[in-house]
């Protein structure tokens, strides 16, 4: 009974604050578009309406506090997060280019993304960019071109874009990156070059090395955009778990996609298994030879097989025990003790149990 008493004191000072006193949405703040339900959405539904392939949007507002998880929300590609864990190799990504705090363990999970990165805009395929009015930096004047305004909110097109799944035909070491003394010397050879680890120098013979001591410590975006227009990967279809394309070679080349090198994507070129490599401090590469190429990328979690295995054999376990085999003797009900003592009085004095004992004697 004071169990009963404690569980109703605990529910009615817990659930009510819980209930009255949290931090709802007023109804008023849809029908005025604010938050998650703004006018960010008819932006990007006409985005949509213009667009085809693989993009991504940034925008200098957020929706929601400072929009770190808005993508989600409403529906489209950025490069800005907030998990518990972000993707290891995206962390890695940021902090070989030196824009995070290596200790800073909060960062990692508040991660504020390229957008204030206009510099590797293109390589991220960041094509298009959302600002309110007078939110405009010079870096989004000078690298994007004003489609219009929707409601307030400015929609910018970059005038430098780079295709998903671009080739590069030359590499450096993951060292050599390291040493590279000028931040814009790391940016540059991101646009013309795969960063591999030093371990793995060997395996592309085919690819040109790169001298580090020749690479410029300018940019020239639009020199990187011409250079790649009709070279990137030619998308047919795209999903989260799958992306399907074909692309033209002139030589071997190492094609660089823009998301974190992770065990569960698998690849098949020409219908054959390939393999992915680990570049550029945290990307995924594909190494292919010249020539016409059909890709399939296809992404399943990790160890999914095995637990798919484990699975079906629970779900066997459990149908085999609870529908065909009958258990060999059943538990006994649990019964109350005052209810078992009047059971057993009543036993004894039942007429069957005397005529069974009488009858017991006769026999002997």
């Amino acid at each position: 009974m004071a169990i009963v008493f404690l569980s109703l004191i605990e529910g009615v000072v817990l659930s009510y604050p819980a209930l009255n006193n949290r931090k709802a949405i007023k109804a008023d703040r849809f029908a005025s578009r604010e938050l998650y339900n703004d006018y960010s959405l008819e932006a990007l539904k006409y985005i949509e309406s213009i667009e085809d392939g693989f993009y991504r949007v940034e925008k200098t507002y957020g929706s929601v506090l400072s929009g770190l998880n808005d993508s989600q929300a409403q529906d489209y590609f950025d490069t800005r997060s907030y998990r518990s864990h972000n993707h290891n190799n995206y962390i890695n990504f940021i902090y070989a280019l030196d824009m995070m705090d290596p200790q800073d363990e909060l960062a990692t999970r508040w991660l504020q993304g390229l957008g204030t990165v206009a510099e590797l805009h293109p390589f991220f395929h960041i094509k298009y960019m959302l600002a309110k009015s007078g939110e405009e930096s010079n870096a989004i004047k000078l690298n994007y071109e004003n489609l219009g305004e929707l409601n307030g909110i400015n929609i910018y097109k970059s005038k430098f874009p780079i295709p998903f799944g671009f080739p590069v035909e030359s590499y450096i070491t993951e060292s050599e990156f390291k040493s590279l003394s000028s931040y814009y010397k790391r940016l540059s050879t991101l646009y013309t070059s795969a960063i591999i680890p030093d371990d793995e120098a060997g395996e592309y013979p085919n690819l040109a090395k790169k001298d580090a001591t020749t690479i410029f410590s300018s940019l020239a975006l639009e020199s990187y955009s011409l250079n790649n227009v009709g070279k990137g990967l030619d998308i047919t279809s795209f999903s989260q778990s799958k992306i399907t394309g074909s692309i033209e070679l002139s030589a071997p080349s190492m094609i660089i996609f823009t998301f974190p090198f992770d065990e569960g994507w698998r690849v098949n070129v020409d219908g054959k298994k390939s393999s992915l490599s680990y570049v550029d401090n945290g990307l995924t590469g594909l190494y292919i030879e010249e020539g016409s190429h059909e890709i399939v990328l296809k992404y399943r979690p990790p160890f999914y097989e095995y637990g798919l295995v484990l699975f079906l054999l629970g779900l066997g376990a459990l149908i085999y025990f609870g529908l065909f085999k009958e258990p060999k003797s059943k538990a006994p009900f649990l019964i109350p003790m005052e209810l078992k003592s009047n059971i057993e009085k009543a036993d004894e004095k039942s007429p069957s149990k005397t005529i069974g004992s009488k009858k017991s004697r006769k026999i002997k």
